[in-house]
């Protein structure tokens, strides 16, 4: 459950985690507004200053006329569920502080940098993001650490305090950013984004307070996928390059590859466990609809899943679909040789023993074939 920033800023407060009261457009007295003053629209996706949904204004005159042109602004395909009316704060630095769950290491990941007002992805691309293994023995350890480090011992109040967060509340992720320094050298949340495990929702709502409805708010691929029990994540929007698979880690693996040898990933597609030859065929079909995706890497291993079965599904979706869009297939393991067979049959480009760079560059080549 992916939380609005004014719901995590709820949360924030009850945490003792010092931000803005939250005031929501069409909910609050405007007179009592008091200027300069920040609109914020309400998305559950990110990116919305550099879509202009952020709008300083100085006056309740330009705040209604900046509302009505925040209201027309799609993200994603959706419109705000709401406008926050957040008051101007004057900041002299930015940090960022995050706390997210890493599944492959069974343990949170304390995440800081002291360049915020960035993605998270663009900090750690610059190398700017210290990345920490905490949990409930080592956290206050290494909280107090990273503040003496940066030489501010608030720092370590809210590690701990976003560590209870995550924990009461079974967050996967927790971000602060900016985590915004005033003058008088005291820090204070700018925004808030909490996503709390879908598996843990039935014993959270009743404690989690949402504002906005979630109505058109869903990416409607993201939904797509989910009906079939898959998992899609949009990367990159003027990206082109659909992924599919078996698993997050051979995902994030297909992903750097592509975007190291120059070309942008769309999506990432995670087929899951218990791959049947009908998710396949659901996963691929999705994005031979995606109308700017022109080529697909499919890179998947057969561990639990069986690669023949899922190689049924992918030749189905191919059969019933006829589409131009060029497409590599990277499959391993159990019982490779018979999906390989299939692929074979319906001259699939495919790499049989080689490494996912070699499937990317196979696909780059194909694409440019046709330029």
């Amino acid at each position: 459950m992916d939380l609005f920033e004014v719901e995590g800023k709820l949360l924030f407060q009850e945490y003792g985690i010092p931000c803005e009261e939250v005031r929501l457009y069409g909910a609050c007295d405007l007179s009592r507004i008091q200027y300069p003053a920040v609109l914020k629209g309400q998305y559950l996706a990110g990116k919305r200053g550099k879509a202009g949904a952020i709008r300083a204004v100085d006056d309740q005159e330009t705040l209604i006329r900046m509302v009505d042109q925040i209201q027309q602004i799609k993200i994603q395909g959706a419109s705000p569920a709401g406008i926050h009316i957040a008051p101007f704060v004057h900041v002299v630095k930015e940090h960022y502080m995050g706390l997210t769950l890493d599944r492959t290491k069974g343990s949170y990941l304390l995440l800081y940098s002291n360049q915020g007002g960035m993605e998270i992805e663009e900090l750690a691309e610059k190398g700017e993001v210290e990345s920490m293994v905490v949990n409930e023995k080592n956290i206050r350890s290494i909280a107090d650490r990273l503040a003496e480090k940066q030489g501010d011992p608030q720092l370590s109040i809210y590690a701990q305090k976003l560590w209870k967060l995550a924990n009461e509340r079974d967050c996967i992720t927790v971000e602060i950013n900016p985590l915004g320094e005033l003058a008088d050298g005291s820090l204070f949340a700018m925004d808030a984004k909490v996503i709390i495990d879908d598996n843990a929702w039935y014993r959270q709502k009743e404690t989690v307070k949402l504002l906005l409805d979630r109505k058109n708010q869903e990416d409607p691929y993201e939904e797509r996928a989910r009906r079939y029990g898959l998992a899609f994540v949009r990367l990159l929007e003027d990206g082109d390059i659909g992924v599919i698979a078996g698993g997050a880690g051979i995902g994030m693996t297909s992903v750097d590859s592509l975007n190291y040898y120059g070309m942008k990933p769309f999506n990432f597609c995670d087929l899951g466990g218990g791959v049947t030859a009908e998710k396949t065929y659901h996963a691929l079909s999705l994005l031979l609809d995606i109308q700017k995706i022109r080529g697909i890497l499919i890179n998947v291993f057969g561990g639990v899943n069986n690669c023949e079965e899922m190689a049924r599904g992918i030749c189905r979706a191919l059969d019933e679909r006829k589409s131009e869009k060029k497409l590599v297939v990277k499959s391993r393991g159990f019982n490779q040789e018979e999906g390989w067979k299939l692929y074979e049959e319906r001259k699939i480009p495919m790499v049989r023993y080689g490494t996912t760079d070699d499937a990317v560059i196979k696909l780059k080549q194909l694409l440019e074939e046709t330029i």
